[in-house]
């Protein structure tokens, strides 16, 4: 977790290695609302990309808010398409997949 002075500013932790052992999965990343526009997602993101590398990893992928989107596609992160993710039975939250290598 990234403090800065006063709110959490960002929690994380090192991507968990999927199945194939190859691709890194981001699974949320956020920021306190007092914190935003101040670059601590980001510093938080490239302390968990430089972790992935360092582990191996050759890619990451994120099913990003739609609202975030543009925050991952700074950094690199490229848009696969629109998707859905299953919160409870009959319940689905709209996503966005994205992909980006870690070479």
């Amino acid at each position: 977790m990234a403090r800065g002075d006063g709110p959490r500013a960002g929690p994380a932790r090192p991507p968990a290695p999927p199945p194939d052992g190859r691709r890194a999965n981001v699974r949320h990343v956020v920021t306190d609302d007092r914190a935003l526009r101040r670059g601590v997602g980001r510093a938080v993101m490239e302390i968990a990309l430089a972790s992935a590398r360092a582990a191996g990893f050759t890619s990451i992928r994120c099913l990003s808010t739609r609202t975030a989107a543009p925050f991952y596609a700074a950094l690199g992160f490229r848009r696969i398409g629109e998707t859905e993710v299953p919160l409870a039975p009959g319940i689905r939250f709209p996503a966005v997949e994205m992909w980006r290598p870690l070479a």
